[in-house]
């Protein structure tokens, strides 16, 4: 009698805790049923937009922030898609209400018999509430409430028990509200799927260079396959990690009978491969330059979609990049730390390629090219030699290349060398600087007299404030790579450009806007004439293309041709 009373007790409080629960769920599914918008106006939910970066051609090199690539609809999307998507993240999807009880069963004994807590690890969401959890419960980033993005996503991915149930309550309200393609449609949207792609279009995008409406079977597996962890299993990080995870999702699709076993045979054996633009990488460094260095308002923080057409050359950036690599592997002994930075320049001040340090294929590092401030070396030299000729020298002068000492005031006798360890002999101004020879230029240095070199520089930098090195026997200017060496390539009519140029136009909301100001504005940085008494020393006959020169002569195809008259080039 007692044990059936206890019974009846315990059914009364299951079936008024159910009672209050559903209670508390259909008022919850009610509120946020009244919230829930249009569904086009939940497809883009980024915070910033994204930069595309074009080279001189029109190629697409680079891709900084948050890609979006344009909404994408799960009627119209590739069926390979569609179907990998829900053979790996929900196979009830279209059978559920929102929730599945099934699945978080599973989960919870899961997790468990892996000695993790009920909640921990394996959550057991159905696409219908990877999506609330995705539009963050309705709730849109705002930059006065969250101190950060980073802040308001930790926020919206929090497994508290509660957090779970709210958003077990909006996935109902979103059952309710939408169809099953209006919700897949939302998520397919919404997705993280590394590299900054949000969204299966921009990632198919990215990836392969294709619309996700035409994705075959390999490359929608690969998609699906970076929703359990999008920057492990991207491509561009670890292509065989991601063919292994689109092979398991390639079985899933055929066990599930969304692939044939010839179809899923075929697309085990011809594996997803990226498009030649995500396999070069190319660039990374240059692109980096153009996000810090560029208006805010287009590159660091745009609020809009923004294409940058840049200067660089995509064939110059890879050899340059294939120089650096050769360097490293065959002439740099195994351990050594040593670095270098290139960067290649035309006569009109455009950067064509850059490389800021011995790894190419990366980005978001120190860029040595453009953030390193160092001496100038060897790239001095012409300006000392540009001040000899200023004091009547000729080209043809010659000088002795052989050992010499010299007293330097506080530091004593300096013997410099010559990078050879040998000596030249008698030698033309010319032949010295062909050669890099360090003893020619110093024996001019003091002919000239102390700062008369510093002067000749300081002309074509505005007078910057150059001092002299005791103890090299070198000039030293404190500086970027826009600075250093912008003499030494002379516009066809002897202009001197005033800074280093990587843009033409952006385009921005269907709009084109004409970048001038800083970065595209030609101006003479001192005398048009010591500026081409530089240039003299590296006239097409000399042979000039050695240490310190960032281009060759005016005349010379690497220099390019005079932008208003390429008939005078």
């Amino acid at each position: 009698m007692f044990l059936r009373w206890i019974v009846r007790l315990v059914v009364r409080i299951g079936v008024t805790v159910t009672a209050v629960i559903a209670l508390l769920v259909g008022i919850g599914v009610y509120y946020y049923n009244a919230t829930l918008p249009p569904v086009q106006e939940l497809l883009d939910g980024r915070a910033r937009g994204s930069v595309t970066m074009l080279d001189n051609s029109g190629a697409v090199f680079a891709w900084r922030g948050q890609q979006f690539g344009g909404a994408i609809d799960a009627k119209t999307v590739s069926p390979h898609l569609r179907n990998a998507v829900v053979a790996t993240e929900d196979k009830r999807f279209y059978r559920h209400f929102g929730v599945s009880p099934r699945g978080i069963a599973s989960a919870v004994r899961i997790n468990l018999s892996e000695g993790r807590g009920p909640l921990s690890g394996h959550g057991g969401s159905t696409i219908t509430q990877q999506t609330a959890k995705l539009l963050c419960l309705g709730t849109p980033y705002n930059e006065q409430d969250w101190k950060s993005e980073r802040a308001y996503e930790a926020e919206c991915r929090e497994g508290s028990l509660w957090r779970k149930i709210k958003e077990a309550t909006y996935a109902i309200a979103m059952e309710v509200k939408y169809s099953k393609d209006e919700i897949l449609t939302i998520y397919l949207n919404r997705a993280f799927l590394g590299e900054g792609s949000r969204g299966f279009e921009a990632a198919s995008q990215r990836y392969f260079g294709k619309s996700a409406n035409e994705v075959a079977p390999a490359e929608a597996a690969m998609l699906a396959g970076l929703l359990v962890a999008p920057s492990r299993y991207a491509p561009t990080n670890n292509l065989e990690r991601s063919q292994r995870r689109a092979a398991t999702v390639i079985r899933l699709m055929e066990e599930q009978d969304y692939l044939t076993a010839a179809q899923a045979q075929d697309a085990q054996a011809n594996p997803a491969v990226l498009s030649d633009a995500a396999e070069a990488e190319a660039g990374g460094y240059f692109a980096d330059w153009v996000m810090s260095s560029g208006p805010e308002f287009f590159t660091r923080n745009t609020t809009e979609d923004v294409i940058i057409r840049t200067t660089m050359d995509q064939r110059i950036q890879k050899a340059a990049e294939d120089a650096m690599t050769f360097i490293f592997e065959n002439k740099v002994r195994e351990g050594s730390k040593a670095q270098a930075a290139i960067v290649v320049m035309s006569a009109d001040g455009a950067v064509r390629a850059m490389v800021g340090g011995r790894r190419t294929k990366v980005s978001g590092v120190f860029n040595r090219a453009s953030q390193a401030k160092r001496q100038t070396g060897s790239s001095f030299k012409p300006f000392v030699y540009a001040t000899a000729m200023e004091m009547g020298y000729s080209p043809l002068d010659t000088i002795r290349d052989e050992p010499f000492c010299m007293n330097i005031p506080g530091s004593g006798e300096w013997c410099p060398k010559n990078y050879t360890k040998d000596y030249k002999g008698q030698v033309t101004l010319t032949e010295a600087l062909k050669r890099s020879l360090n003893i020619p230029a110093v024996k001019i240095s003091e002919v000239t007299g102390p700062g008369s070199g510093a002067e000749s520089g300081a002309g074509l930098w505005h007078r910057k404030r150059i001092g002299r090195q005791p103890g090299d026997g070198a000039w030293r200017i404190g500086g970027h790579f826009d600075r250093n060496g912008r003499g030494l390539c002379r516009h066809p009519q002897r202009r001197v450009f005033g800074h280093a140029l990587w843009i033409g136009r952006a385009e921005a909301a269907g709009r084109r806007y004409a970048l001038d100001g800083h970065h595209r504005r030609h101006r003479r940085t001192g005398d048009p004439e010591r500026g081409g008494r530089i240039a003299d020393l590296y006239d097409g006959k000399s042979g000039v293309r050695r240490i310190g020169t960032p281009c060759r002569p005016a005349r010379s195809p690497r220099c390019g041709q005079d932008r208003h008259n390429p008939s005078r080039a």
